[in-house]
């Protein structure tokens, strides 16, 4: 049986396996193309789709060149190569099963292998062990060319292999996993929700690990078609999170994998430990604040970031850095910023609260962009820097930033250090198109010091006392290297 104290456990992370565009094969990968600000976008590849051939009909009856102007012509996709590495004889399949297989759930199984490698432990070791499995999945364009095929060309494999359930199920079963099991689609919250159930199922001790993440992929026409109707998506293929000109998001593919433990049992088993979650929280907007379906609240923004803070018993005070969920749309940026300015509240005297998003990095990998961010968090932390944000220019208007103390990360900038300066805790933001929020918080594992799980009951003291030193140290930094770059 659980006890109160079993379900606020920090969880650690001891494993990440990724997958995104411009050849990032690893979190390493990621790191230096973050690092560098490498901006790895591209033309949608003409060997994937045509999308203008695919609604030509539509094109030649646009005499005013509305529907031209908003076609998605670019974006952040895997390449070729990237999505032609998976053995089929390798997981015991045919290559006829193979290929009725999602493009998305043969990667998962890849990339799975390479997260074990990552963490240290063998395919053996997994082998019947009570370890739950939690993916999130957005995208549907594996059924949709399925469904879209003639007949006489769709095998016996076509049918099951073309859903969602799919992306957990193919894992568990490759590699005998015998906890909980579930593929969830919430929109582009996906996966960090998938990391809240993979949290819960470790909390409750219904699994002794926990694989969780997200997988992504855009090859239909008929996606991209409906996404350049909606009016939410860059038509020039960037994520300006946070700027004036930010015009929507990009569209991308990738993934993102964890392995998590139990903090107490990955500090028994000698883990590598990239980082600690110390609680992960969602919530659904419901309809308050809401003029459409679509449309993010502020209300239920407020209220899960209230709820998760109060839950941890954890000091905003004490967070350094949001990764925020930042699509760069015009709407959706001021309404986030103004929530976390509004409920961190910094004063001008305060350390200031910065910000930034993956998605102007790698564009938004929908299912995936929760796991990004958190991957992105686990480096920072392993290398104790927060790289810039890109495709910034100035701040949109309509964010509150000088009455909050609030900054987008524009240039890379070092954690803190010093015996007095607490281990750095940061936030992550994950938000769905139908109203599912998720927040994190997670927090820097430093080995020689007092673990997280006994640092938790005396956080609130250490803060009081260290709050001064702490507070001259940030405004330290403000004044001699914030002033020396365009921070706004």
């Amino acid at each position: 049986m659980s006890t109160s104290n079993d379900l606020l456990e920090p969880i650690a992370i001891v494993g990440i396996a990724c997958e995104f565009t411009g050849d990032i094969h690893c979190a390493n990968d990621l790191w230096y193309a973050l690092k560098h600000s490498q901006d790895v976008g591209s033309a949608v590849p003409r060997d994937r789709l045509d999308l203008e051939s695919y609604c030509a009909h539509m094109l030649n009856k646009d005499n005013d060149g509305q529907l031209r102007q908003k076609l998605i012509r670019r974006g952040y996709f895997l390449s070729n190569n990237q999505w032609d590495m998976f053995e089929p004889s390798f997981f015991g399949l045919s290559d006829a099963e193979a290929g009725s297989i999602d493009p998305c759930h043969r990667l998962l199984m890849l990339k799975f292998v390479h997260l074990l490698d990552d963490a240290g432990y063998s395919i053996e070791k997994m082998h019947g062990s009570k370890t739950s499995v939690h993916i999130g999945q957005f995208s549907t364009d594996h059924a949709i060319t399925s469904f879209r095929m003639a007949p006489e060309h769709r095998s016996r494999f076509h049918g099951p292999n073309s859903l969602l359930y799919n992306a957990a199920a193919r894992l568990s079963y490759h590699f005998n996993l015998q906890g909980p099991n579930v593929s969830l689609d919430v929109a582009c919250s996906s996966s960090l929700e998938a990391v809240h159930l993979a949290v819960q199922s470790l909390r409750t001790k219904e699994a002794d690990m926990a694989i969780c993440g997200g997988v992504n992929a855009v090859y239909s026409p008929e996606t991209l078609l409906w996404s350049s109707l909606m009016g939410a998506v860059s038509p020039d293929g960037r994520s300006r999170s946070f700027s004036v000109d930010a015009n929507g998001y990009a569209k991308g593919d990738g993934l993102g994998l964890l392995l998590l433990k139990r903090l107490s049992d990955a500090e028994r088993d000698n883990d590598h430990i990239y980082c600690v979650i110390r609680d992960v929280l969602s919530n659904h907007d419901g309809s308050d604040d809401k003029n459409s379906f679509v449309v993010p609240s502020a209300a239920g923004q407020t209220r899960l970031l209230n709820d998760i803070y109060k839950q941890a018993d954890f000091d905003p005070r004490r967070i350094f850095y949001v990764e925020a969920h930042g699509t760069g749309t015009p709407i959706g940026d001021p309404i986030e910023a103004n929530c976390l300015g509004q409920f961190f509240n910094r004063s001008c005297f305060d350390p200031p609260l910065l910000i930034g998003s993956i998605k102007s990095n790698l564009g938004h990998t929908e299912g995936v962009a929760g796991v990004a961010g958190l991957i992105k968090i686990a480096m920072c932390m392993h290398h104790r820097t927060i790289p810039p944000n890109m495709h910034f220019t100035s701040l949109n208007p309509n964010i509150e930033a000088a009455r909050y103390n609030l900054h987008v990360v524009q240039h890379s900038v070092p954690f803190p250090s010093g015996n007095n300066i607490d281990s750095i805790a940061m936030g992550i933001n994950s938000f769905g198109i139908g109203g599912n929020n998720v927040h994190a918080i997670v927090e820097e594992y430093q080995a020689n010091k007092t673990s997280a799980m006994n640092k938790f009951e005396n956080d609130y003291v250490h803060v009081q006392r260290n709050d001064m030193e702490h507070k001259q140290y940030f405004i330290f930094i403000f004044s001699s290297e914030f002033h020396k770059h365009k921070i706004v």
